[in-house]
């Protein structure tokens, strides 16, 4: 697998299981949590972003 791809199937790993977290401890009303959950899917979006698409 070459680098390009596994550095998007990462970043796209790290939104999909930041998007869970705060799904799921949303719906318990557990706030901390979800927003641990929105960061995480954040930092995905931006590893994203530098990594994959910004670098030509």
């Amino acid at each position: 697998m070459d680098r390009r791809r596994r550095k998007t199937m990462l970043g796209v790993a790290m939104v999909v299981l930041g998007i869970v977290q705060a799904a799921l401890f949303a719906s318990q009303n557990e706030w901390v949590p979800t927003a641990f959950g929105l960061l995480y899917s954040t930092i995905g979006l931006v590893y994203l972003w530098a990594e994959v698409y910004a670098v030509e």
